[in-house]
């Protein structure tokens, strides 16, 4: 389902914001001038991608390209910002693509940035709490240890 937002500022219109919605309510698609993006998700309704592409006119081979799109839902004829053909010579070129990974109990375990090329993994106990960070990029790894005050949702007494 198509939506439209306008904004004005007096009589001016400053911004008009264009959004699709699933069958089950949630936003799937935004389109903001040049800015498209795009949610998915997993059949317990978690965000399993999260990606935002910048419409640019003529052809670009660049790798992150997804090819012709509709300018006027930023979006190609299946309704994602793919490789269809379409009339209008724009192009989504993709700026972020995150990927993220779920434990069965709803707690987050990894975030993949697969433009970028960078891994963030999450060591969490059983309660759900982050107990270690690694943060992955091209063979650099970094890793931050979380102290029991440090941890998401603790709370430390005076």
């Amino acid at each position: 389902m198509l939506r439209n937002s306008t904004y004005t500022l007096g009589n001016t219109e400053v911004a008009s914001l264009s959004f699709g919605v699933d069958d089950t309510g949630r936003r799937s698609w935004s389109h903001v001038g040049s800015i498209i993006r795009s949610f998915d998700y997993d059949q317990n309704h978690r965000l399993v991608r999260d990606r935002v592409h910048a419409l640019t006119p003529g052809n670009n081979s660049n790798n992150n390209s997804y090819g012709p799109v509709n300018t006027a839902t930023g979006l190609n004829d299946a309704g994602s910002a793919g490789s269809s053909q379409h009339q209008d010579e724009y192009h989504a070129v993709g700026v972020i693509d995150r990927v993220f990974t779920w434990r069965a109990d709803d707690v987050i375990t990894q975030i993949t940035d697969q433009i970028r090329g960078v891994e963030t993994s999450y060591d969490v106990d059983p309660m759900g709490r982050v107990t270690r960070v690694i943060h992955q990029q091209a063979g650099n790894t970094a890793t931050q240890n979380m102290s029991q005050g440090d941890r998401a949702g603790s709370s430390s007494q005076a």
